[in-house]
């Protein structure tokens, strides 16, 4: 009894969380070993809520309505259907057509997604789509475990640290070696980067190497691909 607008704006959605599933896992196992929740609420505006903490969501709550109206705390955010950098510590009113969620992003963020499949199971993180928002400095600590067992209760996971920082005319992003290990670790990864940027890179290089990459103008994305790569080895990105 679904129109095909819903539909459609549902699977979208569906798509994206699975895509999603590295950066929401991570933020699972920071829970349970933390004791910090990946949902943070606004006292003051309850119908906005943090994602981790690089995502702020605002969905609509009003029948009909288009716009929405969204506070952002402090520091400088990215809108995410749009690319524009919107300001932090003070309120806005966005656009919020039927099929998008008001959904923003801080600068200097590094979330990391994987290519779609149609269950958990089905996907992998063999290859990782890292997107990365240059600007502000930034980390991500990536969690991984064998998917199905209880093991990381007994401390069998992995640990991959990321941190993006920023020059005047540089950006590097290094991902250190993982550490930990489980069952069924692959010593092997892809790292495809979408570098969320207002113009094409210079150059972009890897330990010393340069990458070939192509840039979307329209979606102001930058991609550089790199394939094979040792999780046991420092990756070393400079983007210029």
């Amino acid at each position: 009894l679904y129109s095909a607008r819903a539909d459609s704006v549902f699977r979208f959605y569906a798509q994206l969380r699975l895509q999603l599933f590295p950066y929401i896992y991570s933020y699972a196992h920071r829970s349970r070993i933390e004791g910090k929740h990946m949902l943070g609420k606004f006292p003051a505006h309850i119908y906005q809520y943090t994602f981790g903490d690089e995502m702020l969501v605002a969905p609509v709550y009003e029948k009909g309505a288009a716009t929405q109206s969204v506070f952002l705390p402090d520091g400088k955010w990215i809108n995410y259907w749009t690319g524009e950098q919107v300001k932090g510590n003070t309120g806005h009113i966005m656009a919020a057509p039927v099929n998008q969620i008001p959904l923003f992003i801080r600068q200097g963020s590094i979330i990391p997604m994987r290519q779609y499949a149609s269950s958990v199971e089905r996907g992998n993180n063999n290859t990782l789509l890292l997107h990365i928002y240059p600007g502000e400095n930034g980390k991500f600590n990536l969690v991984e475990d064998d998917g199905t067992s209880n093991d990381y209760l007994r401390g069998l996971y992995a640990t991959t640290a990321l941190e993006l920082k920023n020059g005047s005319t540089w950006t590097h992003l290094k991902i250190q070696p993982a550490s930990g290990k489980y069952k069924g670790m692959s010593q092997f990864r892809n790292w495809i980067l979408y570098i969320h940027c207002n113009q094409s890179p210079k150059q972009i290089r890897l330990n010393g190497q340069t990458l070939k990459c192509r840039y979307d103008k329209a979606k102001k994305i930058a991609v550089a691909e790199s394939y094979r790569r040792s999780v046991k080895l420092l990756q070393d990105f400079e983007i210029r």
